[in-house]
């Protein structure tokens, strides 16, 4: 491995002779890769040659895009942007500089792109030839303040550096609003000639141009999951290998592990609940992966070598795939495998913190960490307390609980209303939050409270229902009925009567029949229920809702009661469904086999 023409040095001097390098290339970054063979400057340098790699990886359906990917870099697919606007758009970054993060803590921003240069992810140019560039992008900097874990599993502050390639200049475009999605694998390596994407140090007049994929493009994820997804199978395939020989064939940083850690013995091992599908069983376990972050789980049998086959295979699919380490690298280059993680986490434990949510896989219990829900909750706080909402943190508290519905899937019934508020928001800095929305805010506070004490895994999967139950209604009665034989009915008073639709009365039908065995005391914590009804809109409502009370939507100009009524009949089953922590299906049925309950709803008899 060479040392490349391109100075990796955070300085003016370095700057203006990384210009003139790409001078002698015409200002061509196609060109000047190319002429960085066997350098850490050429595509893939950071893995092991594609012919070494073709015989492992070849019948993976990801091996082509990830052959291109090495031999070529990443190229984009970018919708077309006029160069006139382009241009308009660059002098329009250059004025702007980087976001408030980066530009109010530049001592910080110098530090963290230190290491990005020392390591080769960016080079320097100065800032004043962005302009002779051809088809260079520039995306403002911010400095976004997260949580990381230490080699002690301690979790520490972290500040992380991130490119705002959403962010629209004049042009009303940015890279990611460029991006075809549909050209996107649906499952970090060189930037390509199709896109020159630099960012900004104002103070010290220079500009940085990256030469690894950067946190904030939106094709990011899915160009590292081409790779990422590869290694998890590889890493399948070598756990559930019975030739396989750990003690011959392994990567020695796998020996850094720390030991297993088990729970007390008098802690009871829960009981799953039977699944709707198959899953194929093997004790020796298996690994999924999330962009780049690998998980692995086995069952712990007497006298097997599982969990070492768990330790082991994963750094041995990295380092598969992965280009060692030499002795004097041209460039600083770190190791494959995150060394500070994968010693905090890598280890085997039953109490273990996986993609931000502590499960317990003893008692089959998922838990939000404390430091999450403190800080979660406490803007949720801010926003009931001021009445206000500033945009950034809006924004932010919404993809938050994006993440907690994937455990308590009631939390989509909440969000369009706040997903509203932020689209009136704009370009305003904070907005008025207006009462529907404080009471959304203060219910996120419940879903966080009651992520933080804990949800069964039983209630996150697709359980066999061990309850069931059918309802139906009329303009005059409601009625429903359970498996276990218990019926209900209801008449409408008189001066109740045509006063709500009947998609509403079908809603609170299959909510009431639910609640009456909830409030008898016949559904246990963790049961699974389903509810069958004849109305497509009710079971679609049981699903997700975006009822809205605002005076311009049509429902509420039509009926302002009804569209009030719609969303405390929502707002009360998610409370219910928490408070009896029981996890909750719908399903369509037709009308005509629906006779039970719609003789309840009609007949007086």
């Amino acid at each position: 491995m060479s040392k490349p023409d391109i100075l990796f040095e955070l300085n003016s001097e370095a700057a203006q002779k990384n210009y003139l390098t790409m001078k002698k290339h015409d200002l061509d970054m196609q060109r000047l890769i190319e002429s960085q063979a066997n350098t850490p400057m050429c595509y893939g340098s950071e893995f092991r040659e594609t012919q070494l790699l073709e015989p492992l990886l070849v019948r993976h359906p990801n091996w082509s895009h990830l052959k291109s990917i090495l031999e070529n870099g990443s190229d984009w697919n970018l919708e077309d942007l006029d160069e006139e606007k382009r241009r308009a758009d660059l002098l329009e970054a250059l004025e702007f500089g980087n976001h408030k993060g980066a530009s109010e803590q530049p001592e910080l921003l110098k530090e963290l792109l230190l290491k990005d240069v020392a390591y080769g992810y960016c080079y320097t140019v100065p800032m004043n030839k962005l302009t002779s560039i051809p088809g260079i992008c520039v995306a403002p900097m911010n400095v976004q303040a997260q949580f990381s874990i230490n080699e002690y599993g301690e979790i520490v502050p972290k500040e992380r550096l991130t490119h705002d390639q959403s962010y629209k200049w004049g042009s009303d475009t940015s890279v990611n609003s460029r991006t075809k999605e549909e050209d996107l694998l649906p499952c970090i390596f060189a930037w390509k000639t199709a896109l020159r994407c630099c960012t900004l140090l104002p103070d010290e007049e220079l500009a940085l141009i990256f030469t690894r994929l950067t946190f904030g493009g939106k094709a990011c994820p899915s160009e590292w999951g081409c790779l990422s997804e590869i290694v998890c199978d590889l890493t399948n395939a070598i756990i559930s290998d019975e030739d396989w020989d750990l003690e011959a064939l392994f990567n020695q940083q796998s020996l850094e592990l720390p030991t297993p850690e088990f729970l007390d013995d008098d802690v009871p091992i829960a009981e799953a609940r039977e699944l709707v599908f198959d899953l194929p069983v093997d004790d020796k376990g298996c690994s999924d992966v999330f962009i780049d972050d690998l998980f692995a789980a086995c069952v712990d049998l007497p006298e097997s070598d599982n969990i070492r086959r768990l330790e082991r295979a994963p750094l041995l699919a990295i380092d598969a795939v992965a280009r060692p380490l030499l002795e004097s690298e041209p460039v600083p280059r770190h190791e494959m495998a995150a060394r500070n993680k994968f010693i905090a986490e890598a280890g085997a434990e039953e109490l273990k913190i996986v993609l931000g949510w502590k499960i317990n896989f003893r008692t089959l219990k998922l838990y939000l960490p404390e430091n999450k829900f403190i800080a979660w909750a406490a803007d949720f706080q801010q926003m009931v307390d001021s009445k206000r909402a500033e945009s950034k943190k809006l924004e932010s508290c919404i993809g938050r609980m994006i993440h907690v519905s994937q455990i308590l899937p009631q939390v989509n019934h909440f969000l369009s209303r706040l997903r509203d508020l932020l689209t009136r928001a704009g370009n305003r800095r904070s907005i008025a939050v207006r009462e529907d929305c404080l009471a959304d805010c203060r219910l996120m506070i419940q879903f966080l409270e009651r992520s933080r004490d804990g949800l069964s895994m039983n209630n996150l999967v697709f359980c066999l229902p061990n309850r069931c139950y059918r309802s139906d209604s009329c303009p005059i009665g409601l009625g429903g009925y359970s498996d276990e034989g218990f019926a209900w009915r209801f008449y409408l008073p008189e001066w109740l009567l045509f006063r709500a639709s009947n998609n509403l009365l079908e809603h609170i039908t299959s909510v009431i029949t639910v609640w009456i065995d909830i409030l008898a005391g016949r559904l246990a914590p963790e049961d699974c229920v389903l509810s069958m009804t004849d109305s497509l809109t009710s079971e679609g409502w049981a699903h997700k809702t975006n009822f809205s009370m605002l005076p311009e939507e049509v429902d509420c100009q039509v009926d302002p009661v009804e569209a009030k009524a719609r969303i405390k009949v929502a707002r009360k089953f998610a409370y219910l469904c928490m408070g009896a922590n029981i996890c909750h299906f719908s399903q369509w049925f037709p009308g005509k086999e629906n006779d039970v309950s719609d003789a309840l709803s009609r007949d007086d008899d």
